[in-house]
């Protein structure tokens, strides 16, 4: 924390001229050069000159008054990654607010850009990282509202970050429904894969038509183009290509399957023609195209051109994820802080943070790894998805150990003898099995 005799930053931006604080206090409420010109009848060149001028002012009285500030602010910003403007007072602590925001964006520090739109109340010193997490847990979407909680915790976030603001906000590729998360762009198609995961068994076209909403005709157009589903024959009913369903009619089971089979078609590509011919064959964003070039099977020659591994391109190697506050790791043991959901009970894998697959070294083949879970319980797979970890079913164990939906658990993983335990976490006073209470 930095410690000053005097609100020097006050006293520095109260000598500035009116016109340059308020060109400065329009900048930082996000007005543009062009329209803070408008407002004053100035030139936009001469706006951004002024502003310039005062950046520089107040700079220079950082570097006399203060010149440890900034060993101060990457400190800070170090451990706290990012922060909101409340926390940034115990830094630079004074009553001129615009200035201190001024000083900041100078500073090279400003609020994290999300969809395009800057978030104010924020502060971070690498917005694009903040932006980052955000778009990659769009790209796990559909999602149900457990699965949003769960990956939002996945990306670490500091508190006081409104996050669901975040993923509300109109720019968002994600909207909320009853169903869950789902993308705006594909409303019904999620909607249907939310309400068919709930059901657990196959429907009509027409019940899931009426259950979402819609056309039947132009939603069972959109099922057949999305492998996510498949069709039972010869009765026509729709469930998830997960179920493993027999009779089903099956196209791509994921985007990496798509990158493999463009790869062996047509031999090293680039990294856009790779892009072009995956979302022609496959409606994917290049970020998940991006994702599955971490698969194993996938790598790159010394030219730069994508191929298979197989045919002796190098694994491109991935880059850490973020740790998640619900996976610590103490010596050899790994442990997993999960909570029992509907989801759960019906016997649907668990997805956590591929930040776990990262950590146990399945980055390359092999790509899930088996923990033998403790009483005879069964056999815990882990398994590495391109854009999550996944645990394997924990149903039976659930309904082996009296858990009930609510109920906290911790899945301990061994990694020095390959076994795993199952904790029941609840406080005993709260627990909804021991309790009885929903």
């Amino acid at each position: 924390m930095t410690s000053t005799t005097c609100d020097w930053l006050a006293e520095t931006w109260d000598a500035l001229p009116e016109r340059s604080r308020t060109i400065a206090l329009h900048r930082v409420n996000g007005q543009t050069l062009e329209g803070i010109a408008q407002g004053l009848s100035l030139t936009r060149e001469r706006v951004r000159q002024l502003y310039h001028r005062v950046e520089a002012h107040l700079v220079e009285a950082q570097e006399a008054n203060d010149p440890q500030l900034c060993q101060s602010l990457g400190m800070f910003f170090e451990r706290e990654g990012i922060v909101t403007e409340v926390r940034i007072e115990e830094v630079v602590p004074t009553s001129a607010l615009t200035a201190r925001s001024v000083l900041l964006g100078a500073l090279g520090y400003g609020p994290p850009r999300v969809w395009g739109t800057p978030h104010g109340g924020l502060l971070a010193q690498d917005p694009n990282d903040f932006a980052d997490r955000f778009v990659e847990l769009a790209s796990l979407a559909p999602l149900s509202s457990t699965e949003t909680t769960r990956a939002l915790s996945d990306l670490g976030l500091p508190d006081g970050v409104p996050a669901i603001q975040i993923l509300s906000h109109p720019k968002s590729p994600l909207q909320l429904n009853d169903f869950g998360w789902v993308r705006r762009r594909h409303r019904a198609r999620d909607s249907a894969f939310l309400w068919l995961r709930k059901e657990v068994e196959p429907r009509t076209g027409a019940q899931i038509a009426q259950a979402v909403g819609g056309s039947e005709r132009a939603l069972t157009a959109r099922m057949h183009r999305d492998p996510s589903f498949t069709q039972l024959r010869p009765e026509g009913t729709w469930g998830l290509a997960d179920w493993h369903l027999p009779a089903a009619v099956r196209n791509y089971q994921s985007a990496s399957d798509v990158v493999v089979d463009v790869l062996r078609d047509m031999g090293p590509l680039g990294f856009q023609q790779l892009c072009a011919e995956t979302q022609r064959r496959y409606p994917v964003s290049v970020w998940r195209v991006t994702q599955c070039l971490s698969s194993s099977l996938v790598g790159r020659h010394p030219d730069g051109q994508y191929d298979l591994v197989e045919r002796g391109a190098e694994p491109v190697p991935e880059v850490e994820p973020h740790q998640p506050s619900n996976i610590r790791v103490h010596g050899t043991v790994v442990g997993i802080e999960l909570e029992v959901d509907g989801e759960l009970l019906r016997g649907s894998g668990i997805l956590v943070s591929r930040w776990l697959t990262w950590f146990l070294g399945l980055r390359m083949s092999p790509t899930s790894r088996q923990f033998t879970l403790a009483g005879n319980l069964g056999v815990l797979t882990v398994r590495r998805n391109t854009s999550a970890s996944q645990l394997s079913s924990l149903r039976s164990v659930a309904l082996s150990l009296g858990f009930a939906e609510g109920c906290r658990f911790a899945v301990l993983m061994h990694t020095d003898d390959e076994t795993a335990t199952i904790r029941h976490t609840c406080d005993p006073l709260a627990c909804a099995a021991r309790t009885g209470r929903p």
